[in-house]
């Protein structure tokens, strides 16, 4: 077996996995009849559940959207055809040409700092700048005319490009939000200006500029493409960041929550909750669904959480939800999440001592409670756990998760338990919607 560097992401994975339990009809009755499963039945499980999300996409739904992507390119940009996009153009060079020139505000100088190279006395100023950027500067409405984009003269809250589709319906882009804004530090860019050599005195200056950049981030964005009344594409974004105390993020002192929802057509993809808080609980829910059907839900919390902005978040008592089209559910805790991790790579770190690395995997096992369950029950079906493996040919020891059955008759690798010929209708299957995509996307770029 190959020796294999056990990666973070699986870890925080492992290091907290807990569902609640969806069940119907009466609980008792569902809990007496559950039996364990073995390895064989298990993985047909797995399967179903995988076929169960891979067959309620069909690329179907998407055709329209993928023909009017590729009409748009072709007869509204002047790249297929000869149409005139120069008011869209402007219009987007004119909003940054005023974030550049009005929203440039002066806000200080530095002392000056004196320092020697050599022989030379070489002082150094520097002038502070903000630069905000606006999304509320982004607003107009423009029509795709017969040979070219035309903007309103009228003013409005939003940004709307009006057109005809393919099939000759009137259709909009919006770009709209609430008007309101946080202002966030995300750039700091220092240049040099010129500089001053007074060789009769042996003196220099040295002249900087630092641009201070800051975005004002709304607290709700929508993104909607429609025909007439018919919604094909929302994107709704609702960052909360009025609880910070400046400009720039600290993890130590600030609040922060966000939720999101982006709809193509009838499938859902919903950023239910995050949230963080220093010292207080935070929480992570994601949902996917078909139309109103879930097909995935994930979920994290953890009691306390603890962070500077200098190290990671020590994140304690982790729970993590998963369910998979209600067939699967995985559950679990783990105690302390950036423990976890660090044991993980003290133990890579003493890869060539067995006692050691052994040591420090069973005390990551013993942070960890993870296990799997079916169809909403009771009965934990099989557990996770880090196994330890010897890379003979290199005298090195690694870890793998492993699978552990209920019935006691094996266990498993992920590797082994996951493979191509056991899962060789659900691979087939992903394949098969893979090509469809594919396919669609050629014949839209025929036509």
């Amino acid at each position: 077996m190959k020796l294999r560097k056990f990666n973070v992401m699986p870890a925080l994975l492992l290091a907290g996995l807990t569902l609640g339990v969806i069940s119907c009809g009466d609980k008792k009755e569902k809990e007496e009849a559950e039996k364990p499963m073995t390895s064989v039945e298990q993985k047909n499980k797995f399967e179903e559940a995988g076929l169960a999300v891979v067959n309620a996409i069909n690329p179907e739904d998407f055709q329209y959207l993928v023909d009017e992507a590729k009409f748009v390119y072709n007869k509204y940009t002047g790249i297929g055809e000869e149409y005139d996009p120069s008011a869209l153009l402007m219009f987007a060079f004119g909003c940054l040409q005023e974030i550049t020139e009005t929203q440039l505000t002066r806000t200080g100088q530095d002392a000056p700092v004196t320092s020697r190279e050599g022989s030379l006395t070489v002082t150094t100023y520097n002038e502070n700048f903000r630069k905000l950027y606006k999304f509320s500067n982004f607003t107009g409405h423009f029509t795709a005319g017969e040979t070219a984009w035309v903007k309103s003269e009228n003013k409005f809250s939003d940004l709307q490009l009006a057109f005809k589709d393919q099939n000759g319906a009137d259709c909009t882009l919006t770009l709209s939000t609430d008007g309101k804004g946080v202002p966030v530090h995300f750039d700091t860019d220092k240049e040099f200006q010129m500089y001053n050599l007074d060789t009769a005195t042996n003196t220099r200056q040295d002249y900087y500029q630092t641009t201070y950049s800051v975005v004002e981030v709304p607290q709700t964005l929508i993104l909607s493409l429609k025909t007439g009344r018919e919604e094909h594409v929302c994107l709704t974004l609702n960052p909360d960041l009025t609880e910070m105390q400046a400009e720039d993020f600290d993890l130590s002192k600030d609040s922060y929550s966000f939720t999101a929802s982006l709809k193509v057509e009838k499938y859902v993809f919903n950023i239910e909750k995050i949230m963080y808080s220093p010292a207080k609980p935070a929480e992570i829910s994601v949902k996917a669904l078909v139309g109103n059907v879930p097909v995935a839900s994930f979920s994290m919390k953890s009691s306390n959480m603890n962070a500077d902005n200098t190290s990671l978040l020590a994140a304690k008592d982790v729970t993590l939800d998963v369910d998979l089209a209600g067939q699967i559910q995985i559950k679990g805790t783990c105690a302390d999440a950036l423990r976890f991790i660090g044991l993980i790579k003290e133990a890579e770190d003493n890869n060539s001592k067995e006692s050691t690395f052994k040591s420090k995997i069973n005390q990551a096992n013993d942070l960890i409670d993870l296990g799997v369950y079916y169809d909403g029950g009771k009965l934990e079906q099989a557990k996770v756990k880090l196994e330890v493996f010897e890379d003979k040919a290199k005298g090195l020891w690694y870890c793998e998760p492993v699978i552990y059955f209920a019935d006691g008759t094996a266990y498993s690798t992920f590797e082994a338990f996951f493979n191509e010929t056991d899962f060789a209708d659900l691979i087939n299957a992903a394949q098969e919607l893979v090509a469809k995509f594919g396919a669609m996307v050629n014949d839209s770029e025929k036509k």
